[in-house]
């Protein structure tokens, strides 16, 4: 959406600023050649500079396990990591500001592989990220329940518990989320009959 894509054109210019000036303002000219030395790892640490001064919150990393047997069908296109400020656009995407910048701001760490299938050319998302509490980690489960209800309308419910729900987009297209304290697991684009492998890989 332009309204997104604008947003994420201008983060240097918002975030960006703001941090360098904290920077300034707290540490001096000194501290602004350091960051040249020793960067900022996450968007989280720009949006936050306090996270990057007082305590330096490093991402925590994500262990991501081998697939590639179960995705015979697919290739991989890309794999990264979305950090706090895309996470926030993602949602932003298909709800209000406020609830997408609470969905965000707890994130400690994620990444995230995308797949093309080979014969459909429909496309597979698999992200796992990393919270700094189990509440936020609860909080980013509840909002992406409403990302999904946003996105596929007139889905249906296959399977719901307490920490995990599945939904049929379609008869090929299943989304898949799991909250496990400070994990969640998002899934969108899985086939049916892949899926209760891939939880399996996943050890849910």
């Amino acid at each position: 959406e332009p309204a997104v894509f604008f947003e994420s054109l201008m983060f240097p210019y918002t975030y960006g600023s703001n941090f360098v000036k904290e920077i300034k303002d707290r540490l001096g000219w000194e501290g602004l050649d350091g960051i040249y030395k020793n960067p900022p790892r996450s968007t989280k640490q720009i949006m936050h500079p306090e996270r990057f001064i007082l305590a330096r919150e490093e991402p925590k990393a994500v262990n991501f396990p081998n697939i590639t047997d179960l995705l015979t069908s697919y290739k991989l296109i890309k794999t990264n990591v979305l950090g706090e400020f895309e996470i926030y656009l993602f949602c932003k995407r298909y709800l209000d500001e406020l609830s997408s910048k609470m969905a965000s701001e707890g994130w400690g760490g994620d990444r995230f592989q995308l797949y093309e299938n080979i014969n459909d050319k429909s496309l597979l998302l698999i992200s796992i990220s990393l919270w700094d509490s189990e509440k936020d980690a609860n909080e980013f489960f509840e909002v992406l329940k409403r990302v999904v209800s946003e996105k596929y309308k007139g889905f249906t419910v296959k399977d719901q518990a307490l920490t995990s729900v599945t939904y049929q987009a379609s008869d090929t297209n299943y989304i898949y989320l799991r909250k496990s304290r400070d994990k969640v697991i998002f899934v969108d684009g899985i086939k049916p009959d892949i899926l209760p492998f891939l939880k399996i890989k996943l050890g849910v």
